[in-house]
């Protein structure tokens, strides 16, 4: 019988459907060191649109359209398009070649490749301003308040103030699907990955770029940021790193909070994770990446030493899967934001502390 061919991800190797029958995947090898659930996107969830912000959900099987989760996904955005709900831009795909679009049917069992988009749009919302680079300017720290999470999640500028406008090339707005790990206090590093993809013919725009990236919170609330990036080859952008202060410290890789005081150890079932609008940021660049060289299935691969000011008891760290869309791509006419923002695929992330 021909096979498709199938991803070989970080747990192993997993075999493609047969050509005619709905056979269920099966996992060749155990990975008993990955700390990520549902890094397959089997449970059949099909979130639409819109999603609330940091709800954690560990048993949703087979929940699809506006406000489903990713089962223990937790979902950021700060592009509200629904009320209280913020825009969700993400496809399966089968997990072997051509890695077809999946139906907006659930299936839970089924391993999937998860693909991600940008809006295109500056939704309109009658709660917060998708408008205003500088929202929520006037907050640091850590909040339940939809009010209090910046627009722009980063920047290249050195100041948003009342006079930057949101065509400016300089902005983005990121969204990604997070999970919260507890960090064992004997571990000496973490490393973490993911198979990814961006297809030759869904390139990213110019001037976006996706990834993964994990985000931790020390003692002084400063965040602390890892990631690799991919983009266009020579980007006509450097992203700054370092210790970022001022507008570079509160609108670089804010988010979700990596430090919830109401969820010491693990999440549990229909709790919420607050937003984390940061002062300082310490940001390391792993690697920026041309996505010319992922026009199929690779590993992107980092290591790096935990930050432990903040003691064992919340000493947590955020993986997320992350799409950054350029603001100047977003029009706040619906019927002009026709260009396609091209779409970054994953499969089998995975989160391994090494003692």
């Amino acid at each position: 019988m021909k096979l498709g061919k199938g991803i070989k991800g970080v747990h192993g190797l997993y075999l493609a459907r047969t050509a005619g029958e709905n056979t269920t995947n099966k996992q060749a090898l155990p990975y008993t060191g990955n700390r990520l659930y549902n890094t397959l996107f089997e449970h059949g969830n099909y979130p639409t649109w819109t999603v609330g912000n940091g709800v954690y959900e560990s048993n949703a099987t087979e929940i699809e359209g506006t406000f489903a989760p990713i089962r223990n996904w937790l979902h950021f955005s700060p592009l509200f398009n629904d009320g209280y709900g913020s825009f969700v831009g993400n496809f399966f795909l089968e997990r072997f070649d051509p890695y077809e679009l999946v139906g907006y049917v659930p299936d839970d069992g089924d391993a999937r490749v998860m693909k991600m988009y940008g809006s295109g749009y500056l939704w309109d919302n009658e709660h917060y301003s998708n408008e205003d680079p500088t929202r929520a300017s006037f907050f640091n720290g850590h909040s339940d308040d939809h009010a209090l999470c910046k627009l722009i999640s980063n920047t290249t500028l050195s100041t948003i103030d009342g006079s930057t406008q949101m065509s400016n090339t300089g902005l983005w707005i990121r969204y990604e699907w997070t999970q919260r790990v507890y960090v064992p206090v004997t571990a000496a590093s973490i490393t973490v990955g993911a198979r990814v993809k961006i297809s030759a013919d869904d390139k990213l725009r110019p001037l976006s770029f996706a990834g993964i990236s994990t985000t931790q919170v020390d003692s002084s609330d400063e965040r602390h940021v890892n990631y690799i990036a991919i983009g266009a080859n020579n980007p006509s952008y450097t992203l700054p790193t370092g210790t970022l202060t001022g507008d570079q410290g509160e609108y670089n890789w804010n988010g979700l909070s990596a430090r919830p005081d109401d969820e010491p150890s693990s999440p549990t079932n229909g709790t919420h994770t607050p937003y984390h609008m940061q002062g300082t940021a310490h940001v390391t660049e792993q690697a920026f990446l041309d996505q010319d060289n992922f026009e199929d299935f690779q590993l992107i691969e980092f290591t790096f030493v935990p930050e432990r000011s903040v003691g064992e008891t919340f000493n947590h760290v955020n993986f997320n899967i992350f799409f950054a869309e350029n603001a100047s791509y977003m029009d706040p006419d619906l019927e002009a934001a026709a260009e396609l923002t091209g779409g970054f695929q994953v499969f089998d992330p995975y989160v391994k502390f090494n003692f």
